[in-house]
């Protein structure tokens, strides 16, 4: 749509804390309409607690939604060998965070490729 633009505030690597230290800075200076929130794989990977995890996440979607930007959640899956309850936890998260802030969620990035 003419007059829109797409900031990429990614970092490689980076963990939700990191995000969740950054996103204020990051919507102070981009003042966006939409914020597309993927984070956590690397949390996953590192095997990080979940809770922690899902306290950054919440931690980024209150801030955007407070800058008034609506929030597009996307989730990832771990590893089978990280253990049913981990993989499964983590895949909650992303659900009920969704569900909490009536934020849309795309449960999978990749599951359309």
């Amino acid at each position: 749509k003419p007059g829109w633009r797409a900031v990429n505030a990614s970092i490689s690597g980076e963990t939700t804390a990191g995000g969740a230290a950054r996103i204020a800075g990051e919507l102070q200076r981009n003042k966006p309409a939409v914020v597309v929130i993927e984070l956590g794989s690397n949390d996953g990977l590192r095997g990080l607690p979940l809770a922690q995890s899902r306290a950054n996440l919440e931690r980024m979607i209150q801030a955007a939604q407070a800058a008034k930007a609506q929030v597009l959640l996307i989730g990832m899956r771990m590893p089978p060998n990280l253990g049913r309850e981990y993989t499964e936890g983590f895949e909650r998260n992303y659900r009920e965070l969704a569900q909490k802030y009536s934020a849309p969620l795309l449960p999978f990035l990749l599951e359309p490729v």
